[in-house]
């Protein structure tokens, strides 16, 4: 197929000509620079869709970060260990808050 590719001028398949295989030589390096930076900004720093047919939306990255701080990051139990049950996260809570053993333990 690369040879196909390289020996037509104009190739049906991929809509390529031969002198966009070429290499480019940058003829303006900061103009070029700059403007794929202006781009990566613009998509770093506004609301759009990633995938608008299946929905999942972009929102700005200084956004993201702030919800990331204020949510936290999501966590995966760890892989064979049950996630613990309310009621043995409640009986945990309960030990700790309970002061009547801790002052008694003071007293021995």
């Amino acid at each position: 197929m690369m040879d196909k590719l390289y020996s037509d001028e104009n190739n049906p398949e991929t809509g390529f000509e031969r002198e966009d295989l070429d290499p480019r030589l940058e003829e303006n390096e900061r103009m070029e620079i700059n403007g794929f930076r202006n781009g990566e900004d613009k998509v770093l720093n506004s609301y759009g869709w990633a995938d608008k047919p299946g929905g999942p939306v972009r929102i700005p990255i200084d956004r993201a970060m702030e919800l990331i701080s204020q949510r936290g990051l999501p966590t995966r139990p760890q892989t064979g260990a049950a996630p613990p049950s309310t009621v043995q996260l409640t009986r945990e809570a309960a030990k700790k808050a309970d002061s009547s053993q801790k002052a008694g333990q003071k007293n021995k």
